[in-house]
C-alpha cells in the first residue's frame, strides 16, 4: 500500500539497498503514480565495488533530493550514494567523489539521467536536445533557458544548462582516451570549475596518442606530419576536422 510520503521513503530505501532492477521498470513508477502520485526519480549508482580499493560498497541510507529537469518539466528527484568503507570515497549516480574532487563516469551518457552535482539532474533526452541546438541551431544559454519556461511553465538557471553541457561534451571528450573527467570546484565561488576543466582538456588531448598521428598519404604536406584543426565557427554536416 503505497500512500503516504512515509511509504513511498521506506520502499524507496529498501530498494535502493539492494540495488534492486526494481527501481527502473515502467511498473513501479505506475505503481507509486496510481496510488499517490508522488513517485520521485530514484537514482542510484550502479557500481558495486570501489575504483581503488576493490571493496564492496553499501548504499548510504540518507537520500538527497534532487531536481530532475525534462522535457516535461521539473521533477522530484532522490539520490542515493555509496560509500568505500575503506578509503570513504563516496560514489553517486553519475560520479564519484573525494574531498573536492568529482570523477564521471565514461559511460554517463548512456545513463537515463544525467546528475551533475547533489541537488541537480537532468533527463538524458532533454540533454541531447539542448547540445543539439547549441551545436546546430546556434541557440545560446539564455535562449534554452527562456524555451524552458515557455514550454513548461519551470525556470531553469542557464548557468545550470551551461554546466550541464559542458560537463557532458567533456565526459564524451575524455572516453575517446579511456579518461575520465576529473572536475574540482573553484575555491571562490564553489561552483564547478568549468573553465579550467576545459583549458585541462585541451592539454591532456595534446599529449594523446591519435589516429591521426598514423596516417599517411600522398597528400602535399601529409609525410611532413603536420595536422592542422579547421575551427570554422559553423557546424555543417560534414565538417573539415583535419587537414593534412
Amino acid at each position: 500500500d503505497v500512500t503516504t510520503p512515509g511509504h513511498v521513503k521506506l520502499l524507496c530505501e529498501g530498494l535502493a539497498d539492494s540495488s534492486s532492477i526494481w527501481l527502473d521498470l515502467p511498473q513501479m513508477e505506475s505503481a507509486f503514480n496510481i496510488q499517490s502520485g508522488i513517485m520521485p526519480v530514484i537514482l542510484v549508482p550502479s557500481v558495486t565495488s570501489c575504483h581503488e580499493c576493490d571493496i564492496d560498497l553499501k548504499v548510504q541510507s540518507r537520500m538527497a533530493k534532487v531536481t530532475v529537469y525534462t522535457d516535461d518539466g521539473i521533477k522530484q528527484g532522490h539520490s542515493y550514494h555509496k560509500k568505500c568503507p575503506s578509503c570513504d570515497k563516496l560514489y553517486y549516480y553519475t560520479y564519484s567523489r573525494k574531498d573536492n574532487e568529482r570523477t564521471f563516469y565514461s559511460n554517463s551518457s548512456s545513463f537515463p539521467y544525467f546528475l551533475i552535482s547533489s541537488v541537480t539532474a537532468f533527463s538524458r533526452q532533454m540533454v541531447e536536445s539542448c547540445c543539439a541546438q547549441i551545436e546546430v541551431s546556434a541557440v545560446s544559454f539564455d535562449s534554452l533557458a527562456d524555451q524552458y519556461y515557455a514550454r513548461t511553465d519551470h525556470t531553469v538557471d542557464k548557468q545550470r544548462i551551461e554546466e550541464m553541457y559542458f560537463i557532458w561534451k567533456l565526459i564524451g571528450t575524455y572516453s575517446l582516451y579511456d579518461e575520465h573527467l576529473v572536475m574540482s570546484n573553484d575555491e571562490v565561488s564553489y561552483r564547478k570549475d568549468i573553465e579550467t576543466s576545459c583549458k585541462h582538456a585541451l592539454d591532456t588531448m595534446i599529449n594523446l596518442s591519435t589516429l591521426a598521428e598514423k596516417h599517411s598519404c600522398d597528400t602535399p604536406g601529409c609525410k611532413e606530419g603536420f595536422i592542422m584543426a579547421d575551427g570554422v565557427e559553423k557546424v555543417s554536416k560534414y565538417p573539415k576536422y583535419v587537414d593534412y
